[in-house]
């Protein structure tokens, strides 16, 4: 009776000292001693959200998407910060989205998360107003084609970012002008024939 007495108070002496420092080695140290003692989950459980707090703050000091992504995929810890880390990481792919502002970015970002931003739409809609822009003063065959090429249904990638919206707002008018273009074309030819 005595002696389990004195072994109970170890163990609370023990689990007093891993408590305390509250570090991994610590409860490594208590579970060395009391593998199945009355606080062994508990150690087990700490041990599990110190590895995760390790992990965790790594990823902030790198504050890469890889960080991230790494603390996200590692097996051994707890990721008590796992909702936090989803922020950051759709923050940063935003983020590249924006400085590329090109349909191919918008569209990594959309594969990228779970939920886009709402504002995406209008990210590629001003980006589509630019190229609409810059086509006019332009004024060839070659840029509207382009401007097809990018905003119109038959690009996957416009389709995909704006299902809702298909074909691109410009795309009647770029195809007009294209029309208008290649008929003066044609009478100029025409016209350098008669001479």
């Amino acid at each position: 009776k005595e002696c389990e007495v004195n072994i109970q108070s170890i163990e609370r002496t023990q689990w007093s000292i891993a408590v305390e420092t509250d570090t991994i080695s610590g409860y490594e140290k208590y579970l060395g001693y009391f593998t199945s003692g009355y606080h062994s989950s508990d150690a087990r459980k700490r041990i599990s959200e110190l590895q995760d707090d390790e992990c965790w703050s790594i990823a902030i000091k790198q504050n890469t998407l890889a960080s991230y992504k790494s603390y996200l995929s590692s097996s051994n810890v707890a990721k008590r910060h796992s909702e936090e880390a989803h922020v950051i990481i759709e923050e940063i792919l935003w983020k590249r989205a924006i400085e590329r502002n090109t349909l191919e970015g918008y569209a990594e970002y959309k594969r990228s998360v779970k939920k886009p931003r709402i504002d995406l739409i209008k990210k590629v809609e001003d980006l589509e107003e630019q190229d609409w822009v810059e086509t006019k003063k332009i004024d060839t065959l070659e840029s509207y084609e382009k401007h097809i090429k990018h905003f119109s249904r038959e690009n996957g990638i416009f389709d995909k970012l704006l299902k809702p919206f298909s074909t691109g707002k410009y795309v009647i008018q770029a195809r007009e002008r294209i029309k208008e273009l290649t008929a003066i074309a044609n009478d100029d030819v025409l016209w350098s024939r008669a001479k």
